[in-house]
């Protein structure tokens, strides 16, 4: 058996054939690559949907950077988030004012990414986690209540889940001796300020 560890989505082709590699010249086996032209999902049909989705995103009211966030991110797969804002406009709100990621983009996770924790939503869907300075602990009760509907969840889940949230935050803050998050103000060396609610 042949384990090989610490793959991403950017790297996880190559890593296998890497290993392949080295197994088949190990058995004095030919090579190939079957997969090194494979496009990722949204890949395909890019170049055709791509102009289409720009101007389809301007019309429903997305701002460039926001069209060019969720192209980047989805490819031809951003009609999928602008047909569920077509379905409700308040899914084109951003979640943060700084940053283009939309709520669109939760329910999305919910129902096509397979997200099923507010975690999976924050920090592996979106970038928030790695992209707000408050790492998303104060916008978790507006994404979890957007989930909620999505998956179920009751009310007491869906607390549970940012509290959840808020101590993975408090606690890599801690290993960074950073701040914590206590309820919907930010704690820094002491002093409170104010967060963001939710």
């Amino acid at each position: 058996m042949v384990t090989i560890v610490g793959g991403k989505l950017t790297t996880y082709r190559r890593m296998a054939q890497d290993t392949v590699d080295v197994l088949a010249k190990r058995d004095g086996m030919p090579t190939s690559h079957p997969t090194k032209h494979l496009l990722l999902a949204g890949a395909i049909g890019w170049r055709d949907a791509k102009h289409e989705i720009e101007a389809r995103g301007r019309q429903i009211g997305l701002t460039q950077d926001i069209v060019e966030h969720l192209a980047f991110n989805f490819g031809s797969l951003t009609s999928n988030i602008l047909d569920l804002i077509g379905e409700d406009a308040s899914l084109r709100e951003r979640l943060l004012p700084e940053l283009p990621y939309v709520r669109a983009e939760v329910v999305y996770a919910c129902r096509g990414e397979m997200a099923m924790t507010l975690e999976d939503v924050l920090a592996r869907r979106t970038r928030i986690m790695l992209k707000d300075a408050e790492r998303g602990a104060g916008i978790a009760p507006e994404v979890a209540a957007l989930m909620a509907p999505e998956l179920g969840w009751s009310s007491d889940y869906t607390q549970a889940q940012v509290e959840q949230y808020r101590a993975l935050v408090d606690h890599q803050r801690e290993a960074e001796g950073l701040r914590r998050v206590q309820g919907d103000s930010v704690v820094k060396h002491g002093q409170i300020g104010e967060g963001r609610g939710g």
